[in-house]
């Protein structure tokens, strides 16, 4: 009897250890990633050099890479440049007051100061409201610098009593109207805040 248990004995303390081994050597986990390229297939986006062409011949961007536009915004920005010679003065606008957009009141102010402005620039050139609308903030941003870029003689702007640190007037219009002030291409620049009335701004506060 003792000589039958003794190798099974051994045998199971054999396997015993051959499982211990396995269990203490570490498993490798291998997991399997697959790049995904992820495309906008609702809008066609491409390098627009008509958009950016106004403010890099100012010296204002600050990549070589151009911002991705809709072909509709490039577009608008090739036919801003285009009909620049026959605009009229141009009245930039930002903000709001009391929660009252400037932009509702921009007609009343267009025909007072006789200037162009988005609006009715959208409509001469044929770019309807569902194709702005769809626009997005690289669009916007390079149609701002465009419009900056192609004013000449005075400049107009009515901001609200509270305009945004990041609007389009801050960041993109203002700093290309200043610049075109140094070479003489726009002449000066007359701000007004839209309150019950109109008041002349001082820009040096901006």
């Amino acid at each position: 009897m003792t000589n039958v248990i003794l190798p099974r004995l051994l045998i199971l303390f054999y396997l015993f250890l051959s499982l211990s081994k396995a269990l203490a050597t570490p498993t490798a986990i291998y997991v399997s990633v697959e790049q995904e390229v992820l495309s906008n297939t609702g809008v066609d986006r491409h390098s627009a050099p008509g958009c950016s062409s106004a403010a890099s011949s100012l010296g204002l961007t600050h990549s070589v890479l151009e911002p991705l536009v809709t072909p509709s915004a490039d577009e608008f920005c090739k036919w801003l440049e285009a009909n620049k010679s026959k605009r009229k003065n141009i009245c930039f606008y930002s903000g709001e007051t009391a929660k009252v957009p400037v932009f509702l009141n921009m007609p009343a102010f267009s025909n007072q100061f006789g200037c162009d402005y988005m609006g009715p620039l959208l409509e001469m050139a044929g770019v309807e409201d569902k194709v702005w609308k769809t626009w997005d903030e690289s669009d916007w941003t390079e149609v701002s610098k465009t419009l900056a870029g192609i004013a000449r003689g005075e400049a107009i702007v009515i901001l609200g009593k509270d305009v945004k640190p990041t609007s389009h007037w801050r960041v993109d219009e203002f700093p290309i109207l200043k610049t075109l002030m140094g070479t003489g291409e726009v002449s000066k620049i007359t701000g007004y805040r839209m309150k019950l009335g109109l008041s002349p701004l001082d820009f040096s506060k901006l």
